[in-house]
């Protein structure tokens, strides 16, 4: 996955989070800006932020709204 993205230089983690977001239902967005996840490799090589921004995280939500669980992030859940 990426390979040539990351001989390019481009951030394994960012691309694999990136990917995860096609997954969760996240177009491409060629924003550019690094606060994207979804702007890929229209973001800088540099960038290595895996990290989706606020709008991102609420379309995900929008998404699965009534079908799973809310997607919480920064919290770990454990069935006991």
């Amino acid at each position: 996955m990426g390979r040539q993205a990351t001989s390019q230089g481009y951030n394994p983690l960012r691309i694999a989070a990136h990917e995860i977001g096609h997954i969760l239902g996240l177009p491409d967005r060629r924003t550019g800006l690094c606060s994207d996840l979804m702007s890929g490799s229209s973001a800088p090589v540099s960038c290595t932020n895996p990290n989706p921004s606020a709008a991102e995280r609420a379309e995900v939500d929008r998404n699965f709204a009534g079908s799973t669980p809310q997607v919480e992030f920064d919290r770990l859940l454990v069935d006991r």
